[in-house]
């Protein structure tokens, strides 16, 4: 059964670009700019969904943008430039069985904390993947409305020249038998939480002894906040506002990414 909470990925990505217990500075860009952690953590498997089915629709750039659970009128279908019918042999969902324990084994790693002391300092968020969503051999179609049937439809095979999310595309095409034929497995869907992290200084104790915590240096990491040796960091998870603040989030990397890009001072 699928989570209420997922959130549908722009793509179908690969299982080893995507994991439980990953971190991530952009959820909807999973395999840029994270952290895998090396360390097993303990996952509980929800009993696979056999068959799966959905429609699902793309924005302007070919990619993901909603799933549509089942259709209630033939004007539905001209709400979206492209609605797609997936059906897999499976859908799998894997999650945490305890998140706050499992991102403390995750920061019990050294790399694990620089990498998120380096995010803390330019006060950036990071998020905490606590659950996937995985298809198993799903076959693409268009769909298509009856124009003389209510919420009808027809799924017709794609042809080259339709939009595609890449990844997805790219797996069909290998299959060598026709998008339409082909089979494409990856995760389509996350569960996360959002990282928020608090500093206290050298002589102040909180009472974190059941959340991750340490201590940084800050001739390691000028610029830190509260800027003083022994500086104190600790991290709490909350709950993610909804996919559109995944969506502000990607939009403004994206941004600052192109402004970097065509930055003349740094070339």
């Amino acid at each position: 059964m699928e989570s209420p909470e997922a959130v549908l990925l722009p793509d179908l990505f690969s299982p080893d670009e995507v994991k439980v217990g990953q971190l991530l500075c952009d959820p909807l860009c999973p395999h840029i700019a994270n952290y895998l952690p090396p360390e097993e953590l303990s996952l509980t498997s929800a009993e696979a969904t056999k068959p799966w089915q959905r429609f699902l629709s793309l924005d302007k750039k070919g990619s993901f943008l909603v799933t549509v659970v089942r259709l209630l009128s033939f004007g539905f279908f001209h709400s979206y430039t492209t609605l797609l019918h997936i059906s897999a042999e499976e859908m799998q969902k894997q999650s945490l069985k305890n998140a706050m324990e499992s991102l403390k084994t995750v920061c019990d790693n050294e790399k694990a904390r620089t990498w998120i002391t380096n995010l803390a300092r330019g006060e950036r968020p990071f998020y905490f993947v606590t659950g996937i969503q995985t298809l198993k051999n799903a076959k693409v179609k268009k769909a298509i409305a009856k124009e003389d049937s209510v919420g009808g439809y027809l799924t017709v095979p794609l042809n080259s020249t339709d939009l595609l999310p890449v990844k997805l595309q790219g797996q069909l095409k290998n299959a060598g038998l026709g998008l339409s034929d082909g089979t494409a497995s990856g995760v389509f869907g996350l569960e996360v939480l959002k990282a928020k992290w608090s500093f206290f200084g050298k002589d102040e104790e909180p009472k974190w002894a059941d959340k991750p915590h340490w201590k940084w240096s800050y001739e390691r990491n000028k610029g830190a906040p509260r800027g003083e040796e022994g500086t104190k960091i600790g991290l709490e998870l909350e709950s993610i506002s909804g996919f559109e603040e995944l969506a502000a989030l990607h939009e403004t990397l994206e941004k600052v990414a192109d402004e970097e890009k065509n930055d003349p001072d740094d070339e």
